[in-house]
C-alpha cells in the first residue's frame, strides 16, 4: 500500500459503550425534561383554553351592555317624546324639555361606546379562533351558565377527573420534574468518578489500484477493541461538578416549596374570590331588578305629574348602573 497513486477504502465503524454508570443517571434527567415539557404543554394549552373562554364571555358581556345601553337610550327617546308633546300643548316648561333633549343625547355617546367595545371584543374573539374578521358570530351559552360549554379533550379528562389537588397543577408538575432532573444530574456528575468501558469496532474494504477506476483486489482490516477510562486525577473538577450541581438540585427543591405553597395560597383564594363574585352576582341582581321596578314607578308618577324629569333621569341612570 505504501507509495501507490491511488487508494479506495470502504469501511465501517462501531462504537457501543458497555459500562457508564452516569448513563442512567442521564436517562434519568431526560425523562424528566419531558415531563416538564408536558406540563408546560398542558399550561399553555390550558392558557390558551382560558384566554378563548375569556375573549367569549368579554364579548357576551359587551354585547349584553350594549343590549342595556341600547334600551336605556330607547326610555330617553320615550321621555323625550312624552315631553315634546307635553311642551307642545303647554303642560309642561322649555326646562324640562331641554332636560329630556340633553339626557337622550348623552346617551346616544354611551351606545356607539358600547358598539364599539362590543365589535373589538368580537374581532379578538376571532383572532383567538383563527376565523376571518368578517365571519358573523352567533354568542349562544349566556352569561353566567357553564353548563353547555364543550371543554376540549384534554381539559374535558382533567375536569371529569375533579381532581384539584396542588400537585396536579401544571406549575407544581413543571417544578417537580426540574427537582429531578437537578437532582439526575448530580447523580451523573457524581457516578462520572466511575472508569467507563467502551466496545469498537473498525471494518474496511481497502485497494491500491494503478488506474483511479480499476478494481482488482480487496484487502480486508478488521479491528476489534476495548476501551476502558479510568478518571485517576482530575483536580477536582469532579468534586466541583458534584458540588455546583448539588447546589443546583437544592435550588430547585426550595423552588418546588416555593411553587407549591403558591400554588396553595392561590388555590384559597380564587375559591374565596369566587365565593366573593357569586355574593356579589346575586345580591347586584336583586338591585337591579329593584332599580327597574323603581324605574317604572317614577315613569309613571312622571307621567302623572307626581315627580319631575330629574327624578326619572336619576332612577333610569341607576337603573342602568345596576344592570351593567
Amino acid at each position: 500500500p505504501f507509495g501507490q497513486p491511488n487508494q479506495w477504502a470502504f469501511g465501517l465503524d462501531l462504537r457501543q459503550v458497555l459500562f457508564d454508570k452516569s448513563l442512567g443517571a442521564r436517562i434519568r434527567s431526560a425523562r424528566a425534561g419531558e415531563d416538564a415539557a408536558d406540563a408546560a404543554l398542558d399550561a399553555a394549552r390550558a392558557a390558551a383554553v382560558l384566554e378563548v373562554a375569556q375573549a367569549y364571555y368579554d364579548a357576551q358581556l359587551a354585547d349584553r351592555l350594549l343590549a342595556i345601553a341600547d334600551s336605556t337610550l330607547a326610555q330617553a327617546e320615550r321621555t323625550f317624546r312624552d315631553t315634546d308633546l307635553a311642551f307642545r300643548v303647554g303642560n309642561v316648561a322649555e326646562f324640562d324639555l331641554l332636560r329630556a333633549t340633553v339626557a337622550r343625547d348623552n346617551q346616544r355617546p354611551v351606545v356607539i361606546q358600547r358598539r364599539t367595545n362590543r365589535d373589538v371584543a368580537l374581532l379578538r374573539l376571532r383572532q383567538l379562533l383563527d376565523l376571518p374578521t368578517d365571519r358573523a358570530l352567533e354568542l349562544t351559552t349566556p352569561l353566567g351558565d357553564t353548563s353547555a360549554v364543550a371543554l376540549p379533550a384534554f381539559a374535558a379528562e382533567m375536569a371529569s377527573r375533579g381532581d384539584t389537588a396542588i400537585s396536579s397543577r401544571a406549575v407544581v408538575r413543571a417544578a417537580g420534574a426540574g427537582v429531578d432532573a437537578a437532582e439526575a444530574l448530580r447523580d451523573a456528575a457524581a457516578d462520572s468518578r466511575w472508569p467507563t468501558v467502551t466496545l469498537s469496532s473498525a471494518y474496511s474494504q481497502l485497494t491500491f489500484p494503478e488506474d483511479v477506476f480499476t478494481w482488482k483486489q480487496f484487502l480486508t482490516d478488521w479491528n476489534v477493541g476495548v476501551r476502558v477510562n479510568v478518571p485517576l486525577f482530575t483536580g477536582g473538577r469532579i468534586g466541583g461538578q458534584v458540588r455546583e450541581a448539588e447546589a443546583r438540585a437544592e435550588e430547585a427543591r426550595l423552588r418546588l416549596r416555593q411553587v407549591r405553597e403558591n400554588a396553595s395560597r392561590e388555590a384559597v383564594q380564587v375559591h374565596d374570590e369566587l365565593d366573593a363574585a357569586i355574593a356579589a352576582f346575586e345580591a347586584s341582581r336583586a338591585t337591579a331588578e329593584q332599580a327597574t321596578r323603581a324605574y317604572e314607578i317614577a315613569e309613571v308618577r312622571m307621567r302623572e305629574g307626581l315627580s319631575t324629569l330629574t327624578d326619572l333621569a336619576d332612577v333610569r341612570l341607576a337603573r342602568e348602573q345596576a344592570e351593567a
